[in-house]
């Protein structure tokens, strides 16, 4: 719970300096543009593989299994 409201502290602090800079629509727009990039990215993302067998399992002692 506190880490996000430390990370909605931070992203309105962040926020507030951009609105006064410069206009807050602008704040806006940039703020979409930093979400739809990652999002974007989405579709080129893979599934992760299975690990494959590398030789045949072990039985008790480190002796081949029958």
């Amino acid at each position: 719970m506190a880490m996000s409201n430390l990370a909605i502290s931070i992203g309105n602090y962040w926020q507030g300096i951009v609105a006064e800079r410069v206009d807050y629509a602008m704040v806006l727009y940039l703020d979409s543009v930093l979400v739809i990039i990652p999002r974007l990215l989405i579709p080129f993302l893979r599934n992760r593989e299975a690990p494959s067998q590398i030789g045949p399992s072990l039985g008790v002692a480190g002796e081949p299994a029958a």
